[in-house]
């Protein structure tokens, strides 16, 4: 009996140590690793609405995770959209850029969990690509052939999941687009 509860409080001692040591841990690289996403954010708007230099946060925009408005010299020129999805392998994060003229300027998956050499090829610009262009006036159709309408995209061979996805999500961008930032 002496003997299990001496185990107990080893065992327990042991814990409460690794327990301290993780929280010190996530308590110093947190600050590292929200700068770090941020910057990642940052460059994915640059990149999907090119023609902007400084993107400002607009508040109350319902049914996206972030709204900005980019601006050239102080001229807004368009809006990325950061979207939350459901895809094959969980929630997908991706930023949507819909200049003025009222045309997907890009699409970057910023964060999946997609099957490696499936789902995960979203990213890659064979597939990304295609939105880029498409109009807002009009929903996005995912076809499993190559596109022959101005609003379709080839969904990715083995991972029609993940494609209607990402497709759903920047059809969400661009309802929200043309309902509150339009």
């Amino acid at each position: 009996m002496k003997e299990t509860i001496k185990l107990g409080f080893t065992l327990f001692l042991f814990t409460a140590i690794s327990a301290l040591i993780l929280a010190y841990s996530n308590g110093v690289t947190a600050p590292e690793i929200i700068k770090v996403e941020e910057e990642i954010n940052n460059q994915a708007r640059m990149e999907i609405l090119s023609s902007a230099d400084a993107f400002e946060l607009m508040e109350g925009i319902d049914g996206a995770k972030e709204v900005y408005k980019g601006t050239a010299d102080g001229a807004t020129v368009g809006y990325t959209l950061t979207m939350v999805t459901s895809g094959y392998g969980g929630d997908m994060e991706l930023a949507v850029g819909i200049s003025n003229d009222g045309m997907v300027s890009g699409i970057k998956i910023i964060k999946h969990t997609e099957t490696p050499g499936l789902g995960a090829n979203a990213i890659k610009p064979a597939f990304s690509d295609q939105y880029q262009g498409k109009s807002t006036e009009s929903v996005i159709e995912v076809v499993k052939t190559p596109p022959t309408a101005d609003n379709e995209v080839q969904a990715i061979t083995g991972a029609t999941i993940t494609s209607r996805a990402v497709t759903k999500a920047v059809n969400e961008a661009r309802d929200i687009y043309t309902s509150a930032l339009q």
